[in-house]
């Protein structure tokens, strides 16, 4: 009876997922919407190890969840050596930069719960994934809404049009409220038994997703939402009739051709498509294509490529500042090397086999698993044109996972009974959960710190809060400009001094002395060659009058 009472595995990585998709600790954090998802996925995987670890045995039964095991240890093992062999700061790639979040402990999470999945979510709880993610999407949508009429609890820091849900932009909303709407119109129509309610359910909701793009203003929500109900459409078309299944997929490859070459203004929709934001990506993507060349094998270190952006740009129209790429692939290859790149594509490549493998073992068109898949291409067509966003990643990751196990449940027998069995570990969880508390309690309260100290103006905790761990090169800068705009200029050479030690990779620390009359000359002099040679085609530096 005891084991009876315990959550399932399936369970407990779907509602992981769920609770880091809305998390959010404005009045807690400065970086309100990227610790607690952090805190959230690296302690639901750390209370999920041990499980992890009872079943390393049974994964040899199904050779593609062995092949996705192989896949996942090749990348921790890139990320463990970029990590160690990596110049970029210990702390920054352990926890990630501020703002992202995709230091190692996100990472190793991440990878851990797409195996996890494929472990043990199975035909008999798979539609569980649905009410996963369409309760928390529902619940982030509805907050972008509220937020895009001026109605919100938190006056949140942004630069964009304010429509940040609990994701962090505008672009990041609209291409999750897309991600979400099928699964979420299934798990309702599923939900309500009466048909006349169903009908006036799915069109109320139809209606609120597209208001939620509408409002979001960003054009990749209009195209990714187009795209989820094509790819739905297309595999219903499979078992309907082979020639129209033909046509909508060529279709479709000939929108996606016109519709990529338009964001580079070419062709008809250029007019539509095509805008400054796609400019800026195309530096964005030149920066991080060459610093990947130039760092092919290991990158330039986790969640680093912000301190090298600016060195490896080949051009400044724009003149805009990156800490991403906006593109996964290019982030993987400049972060962590093109190997890492390289397994990612691997990964894709397996679960896409394992929905076509799936889709002939199912003989039949499965509106819930379409639905999935429908996702599943939408966070592989977002993250071409888009930084990473931390639920985004786990959702594409857990689905793809999923749907590799569900390929599999033939041959892993995954069932309720055995998984009943597995999850006898709540010792070992607990020692393991306080394990990752110990490991994750500075990253929060130094966070929390630096929180109170700007909001009460404390210049003395500002100093204190910056140089403790983890040290961050985005908290030495914020902190830095602020007690320069207070007069504070002797205490903020000194907090210069201790950032440049911690991080000598970044133009914006070596701006803090370079900009700071109260340094010697000769310092001065200094960061202007080392601000040369870290951003070598900005004209503002090159022109700097001492």
């Amino acid at each position: 009876m005891k084991s009876q009472r315990q959550l399932p595995v399936y369970f407990i990585i779907i509602w992981i997922a769920a609770i880091a998709t809305v998390a959010a600790t404005p009045t807690m954090n400065k970086d309100a919407l990227i610790i607690p998802k952090v805190v959230v996925i690296f302690l639901g995987t750390m209370f999920l190890l041990p499980y992890l670890v009872s079943r390393l045995k049974s994964i040899k039964s199904s050779k593609s969840v062995l092949l996705l095991s192989v896949i996942i240890s090749f990348m921790a093992i890139q990320l463990c050596i970029v990590m160690f062999s990596s110049n970029s700061p210990f702390e920054q790639q352990l926890f990630g930069r501020t703002g992202r979040g995709l230091g190692i402990i996100t990472w190793y999470s991440i990878l851990l719960l797409t195996l996890a999945s494929a472990i043990s979510i199975n035909n008999t709880n798979s539609k569980k994934l649905l009410s996963g993610l369409s309760i928390s999407g529902l619940f982030a949508i509805t907050y972008s809404i509220f937020q895009s009429f001026g109605l919100d609890f938190f006056p949140w820091d942004s630069k964009t049009n304010g429509v940040i849900g609990t994701l962090g932009n505008p672009n990041f909303v609209s291409s999750f409220t897309s991600m979400v709407s099928l699964p979420l119109l299934i798990y309702v129509i599923n939900k309500i038994k009466s048909k006349n309610y169903k009908l006036l359910s799915s069109s109320a909701l139809f209606l609120v997703l597209s208001l939620a793009i509408y409002r979001a203003e960003s054009t990749q929500g209009y195209l990714t939402a187009i795209l989820t109900f094509i790819v739905f459409f297309l595999i219903y078309t499979w078992y309907l009739n082979k020639y129209i299944f033909s046509g909508l997929l060529l279709s479709l490859t000939s929108g996606v051709i016109v519709a990529v070459a338009g964001t580079l203004n070419i062709g008809p929709l250029s007019s539509y498509l095509y805008k400054v934001s796609v400019q800026s990506r195309g530096e964005f993507w030149s920066s991080a294509y060459a610093t990947a060349n130039a760092h092919p094998i290991f990158g330039v270190g986790l969640d680093s490529f912000g301190d090298y952006s600016l060195k490896y740009r080949t051009t400044a129209i724009i003149n805009e500042y990156t800490d991403s790429a906006h593109n996964y692939f290019l982030d993987y290859a400049a972060n962590a090397g093109y190997i890492f790149m390289f397994l990612n594509i691997l990964l894709i490549i397996l679960i896409l086999k394992s929905f076509i493998k799936l889709q002939r073992s199912l003989g039949k068109f499965e509106p819930f698993i379409a639905s999935l898949f429908a996702a599943f291409v939408v966070f592989l067509a977002q993250s071409v044109i888009s930084p990473i966003s931390i639920p985004i990643i786990l959702w594409g990751f857990i689905i793809g996972g999923s749907i590799i196990g569900l390929a599999s449940s033939n041959e892993f027998q995954s069932n309720n009974k055995a998984l009943k069995k597995d999850t006898n570990f709540q010792l070992t969880s607990i020692l393991t959960l306080v394990l990752g508390a110990l490991i994750i309690y500075p990253y929060v309260n130094t966070d929390r710190l630096q929180l109170d100290a700007m909001n009460n103006g404390n210049g003395d905790l500002a100093i204190k809060v910056a140089t403790m761990y983890p040290e961050s090169t985005v908290r030495y800068s914020v902190l830095g400009r602020a007690l320069l705009e207070s007069g504070l200029v002797i205490p903020a050479l000194d907090l210069a001094r201790s950032a440049i030690e911690f991080n000598p990779h970044s133009p914006a620390l070596w701006a803090l002395i370079l900009i700071n009359q109260s340094a010697p000359i000769e310092e001065r002099q200094r960061a202007y060659k080392k601000l040369l040679e870290l951003d070598p085609i900005n004209k503002e530096v090159i022109n700097y009058k001492f």
